[in-house]
């Protein structure tokens, strides 16, 4: 490749198909750096704006009831209160801004006081699916199970009642003695 500098600006000069090749004119290359810095500087501020510290989605584990209970995550209204005090693993995301909450948890001793728990707020049986799963900007939460995709979940929902009027859809995978549930703004 031939180039040369104009010892005048000490700019370096692009043979002129190469610089229509990579977007402008001759005299338009200098400002390319600026240009592209501007652009990466946007694009920073957007992305972190949208999953780093900026961002309105939260994520939290628990080994078990006790630490979800401990670390405030009922109280604030994360986590419903269909989970069982055996309860293990319990992931949610939630959104500050929406009230849209999404969780899982595992019951070792089975889902039947789960039914229990759903038959006590008069929750009725839906179709699934639950929901595809909590998403963010690059990224699918790998702890939602393929299970609360398909159409042949079983499927429960409820209104809660309080502040924000609330739906709750939770799913019941007997065989793996997951619950998962997906609670969002009602309907209008």
């Amino acid at each position: 490749m031939d180039i040369s500098i104009n010892s005048e600006f000490a700019t370096p000069r692009l043979p002129e198909y190469t610089a229509r090749r990579i977007g402008g004119s001759l005299n338009s290359y200098a400002d390319m750096s600026n240009t592209r810095r501007f652009l990466i500087g946007a694009i920073a501020v957007t992305f972190l704006g949208c999953v780093g510290p900026f961002s309105e989605d939260f994520e939290s584990q628990y080994p078990d009831v006790n630490a979800a209970r401990a670390d405030g995550a009922f109280d604030r209204g994360w986590l419903p209160e269909i989970i069982p005090d055996d309860s293990i693993d319990i992931r949610e995301m939630h959104n500050i801004s929406s009230s849209v909450t999404w969780g899982c948890f595992v019951v070792p001793s089975g889902t039947e006081e789960v039914r229990r728990k759903l038959k006590s707020l008069g929750a009725g049986r839906v179709p699934g699916p639950i929901s595809s799963g909590p998403r963010g900007l690059f990224r699918v939460r790998a702890w939602w199970p393929e299970s609360m995709t398909s159409t042949s979940v079983e499927a429960y929902r409820f209104d809660e009642v309080g502040g924000a009027q609330l739906n709750v859809i939770v799913g019941l995978d007997p065989q793996q003695k997951t619950t998962c549930f997906h609670r969002r703004l009602r309907a209008a």
